[in-house]
């Protein structure tokens, strides 16, 4: 188990290298104003039946620093956290193929994870802009897919990114903002 969640993080690693940003580099700020990648994984475990573990993985990228996280064997988060501290943003990462019980699974990861960083999921129209935005990403399908949500209670757009990388087997979705 431990070797493959090693041989896992290391194909992360190299996927993350790979990514293409969501939107121009100054264009992106941090996910929430005052939450650090401690208080994220404290807030998605409070909330979420797939937990973030052993997260204390951290590597530096330049001036950032990126924290492995495991959600399980097939699924790793992996969020940057500028000098500042704050969460900049999140890459969760799947290996294999979707299938229902994954594309459930991965829902409420990506529903967890939004929560976690504050959207309040607190009526019909906002459950239906959270499934929205999920449902734009079109996990059942291997090409790029974009999402947006718009967070106006903290003056940010949310982007997601879906990519699948058929040489590794991994499916990826990146999470940026962007102030509105």
């Amino acid at each position: 188990m431990n070797r493959l969640r090693a041989i896992f993080l290391l194909a992360a690693s190299v996927l993350m290298l790979t990514l293409t940003p969501a939107m121009a580099a100054d264009q992106k700020t941090v996910l929430h104003d005052s939450l650090t990648v401690d208080q994220f994984v404290t807030n998605y475990n409070q909330i979420s039946g797939h937990k973030i573990v052993d997260y204390g993985n951290k590597k530096s990228a330049g001036e950032n620093t990126v924290c492995f996280g495991v959600i399980d064997e097939n699924n790793v988060a992996i969020m940057t956290e500028p000098p500042d501290g704050r969460l900049l943003n999140i890459i969760l990462l799947h290996r294999g193929a979707i299938g229902e019980a994954e594309k459930a699974m991965l829902k409420d990861v990506f529903f967890s994870v939004n929560q976690a960083l504050g959207f309040k999921k607190n009526d019909d129209t906002a459950e239906a802009r959270l499934k929205a935005a999920f449902d734009l990403l079109a996990l059942d399908k291997q090409d790029f897919s974009p999402s947006r949500l718009s967070r106006a209670d903290i003056g940010r757009d949310y982007f997601y990114v879906k990519d699948y990388k058929a040489d590794k087997d991994v499916y990826s979705i990146v999470i940026e903002a962007i102030k509105n």
